[in-house]
């Protein structure tokens, strides 16, 4: 055994909560643009000094998504 799946079957992949996380943020990125992204944290509540501290697009979406858990969790 050489480690190799067997011909014509797919190995199952496990998807974890940190891949499951990671593509969301990936797939956020595509979907969005920046003023999409800002006016989403506009409404989420930051203020316009805070959407300014976040200065790269991952860090705008990772704040987006946190804000979105955040409001999920506190329901």
């Amino acid at each position: 055994d050489v480690g190799l799946p067997y011909y014509g079957v797919e190995e199952k992949v496990i998807i974890t909560p940190e891949m499951e996380a990671e593509l969301k943020v990936e797939n956020m990125m595509k979907e969005t643009t920046k003023p999409q992204q800002v006016k989403t944290l506009k409404e989420l509540g930051l203020s316009k000094k805070e959407i300014k501290a976040l200065k790269y697009e991952i860090d705008r979406v990772n704040k987006i998504i946190e804000l979105q858990n955040k409001k999920e969790n506190g329901k």
